[in-house]
């Protein structure tokens, strides 16, 4: 019985229980285009639950958090490739392409 009282008083006041949770199951896809030069596509949200990014352009896309890239810093997506994080981060979005102008799909959840 201690083991069970214990057991639940421990679940219930566990950090996960107190994480902010979104329950609106809203999806926005946006068929976006990544230039050369750095670019906000997502503004900071604490709702966000969700990120996909997938590049459906011909040269790499680099996708960077918190702030505009400078050179190829940040996380490349190659041609045909996509970025799924398990965490959906929070922090805006901002984007770049390698070479000329690359098509990329953007789904984020609230």
């Amino acid at each position: 019985m201690r083991f069970l009282i214990i057991f639940l008083t421990c679940l219930c006041f566990s950090p996960m229980s107190f994480a902010a949770q979104s329950t609106t199951g809203i999806v926005t896809q946006s068929l976006l285009s990544a230039t050369g030069t750095s670019t906000l596509i997502l503004a900071r949200n604490e709702l966000r639950t969700y990120l996909l990014i997938q590049n459906l352009g011909t040269a790499t896309i680099i996708v960077k958090f918190n702030a505009a890239q400078s050179a190829t810093e940040g996380i490349q997506i190659p041609a045909g490739g996509s970025f799924e994080p398990n965490l959906a981060p929070r922090d805006s979005v901002y984007i770049e392409s390698s070479t000329g102008t690359q098509s990329f799909m953007l789904l984020e959840g609230i």
